[in-house]
Formats: C-alpha cells, structure tokens, sequence
C-alpha cells in the first residue's frame, strides 16, 4: 500500500489500484527520488504524468512544492486519485488532476520545474514517443524531467542527461532541459 513518506502528510496511507493495471513506485525509488531533489522541491511546480495513485504528485505536495499537476488516462486510477486527494482535503489550485491522456497536454498547462514521468513498462516505446513530444512544452529552461522506466535513457533533444540512477529493475533517469 503506498504512502506518503515525508512531509505534511507524513505516514498517510494513500489507496491504490490492486492488481497489475498500474505499478507504483516503491518507497525506496520513492525516497531516493525526493533525496535526490533535495531543496528543489520547495516551492516548485511538479507535473506528475502517469501518475496511477498521485503517490509521487501528492508526496511532492506534501514535501513543499507550490503547484503539483497529475494526469492520469485510466479510469480506475483516476477513481484512486479522487479518493487520495480527499485524504488530504488540499486547497483548491494547489494540485489539479487532469483526466485526460498524456499526449493531449498542450503548452496552455504551463511550464513545469520538475516534470516526472512513470509511463506503463508494458508500452514503454509508445509513451517514450509521447514523452519525446510534451517534455520540451512543459519543462522550463534549467528544470528537470524523470523518467522512471526499466531502460536507461541516453539522449533526448533539448535536454542534457544529468544521472541514471538504478535502484533494482527500476532507473531514474535525470535530464535537464537546456534550450
């Protein structure tokens, strides 16, 4: 079961959706994430895409990041998203849940700080591709994209690959966008 690790909401249980439909981030990948983005956070927007629970959003929030963004095509997961963001009873603004699919974002969302992408392992080429398109229109000059995914990451245009860092199966892959 997730939850929230640190923060405002430290220690909150967060529903999930049982089953293979999603795969959540472990607290571990979890942990060395927001380690990693240390101070970063505070104050920060955050675009949470693929977000399944919102876990990694709504751990963003809690750590301190002003606007937190989540977006999520499944149905279910959605449902899940609903029944968590009524957990922590957020002020209105401070997090949005979009229902719509990832490649239908436009740049009218704004430009984000840290945009994490989780995409489903099992269409991983498709969502990449996805990815390679919305990542440069919503990632300011300087900010960071994540990518958490089974495959290393080496090269995307506009960004700068800063670290991969593996943690089992699963790599954060850092890349900072420089044009």
């Amino acid at each position: 079961m997730p939850r929230v690790i640190s923060g405002k909401w430290r220690g909150l249980k967060l529903n999930s959706l049982g089953g293979d439909q999603t795969r959540p981030t472990s607290d571990r990948v979890k942990e060395a994430l927001f380690s990693s983005l240390n101070f970063r956070i505070y104050g920060a927007s955050f675009l949470d895409l693929y977000a399944g629970s919102g876990q990694v959003g709504l751990e963003a929030y809690s750590r301190g990041a002003e606007k937190v963004v989540l977006v999520e095509d499944n149905r279910q997961a959605n449902r899940i998203i609903k029944q968590n963001l009524a957990l922590i009873k957020t002020e209105v603004g401070a997090i949005v849940h979009l229902q719509k699919r990832v490649e239908q974002l436009t740049p009218e969302l704004g430009l984000f700080d840290i945009v994490y992408a989780d995409p489903p392992w099992t269409h991983f080429a498709e969502a990449w591709r996805t990815i390679e398109k919305i990542a440069p229109v919503l990632t300011k000059t300087g900010g960071l994209l994540i990518v958490e995914s089974e495959e290393a990451i080496l090269e995307l245009p506009g960004f700068c690959l800063e670290k991969i860092k593996k943690y089992g199966r699963t790599k954060l892959n850092y890349h900072r966008r420089i044009i």
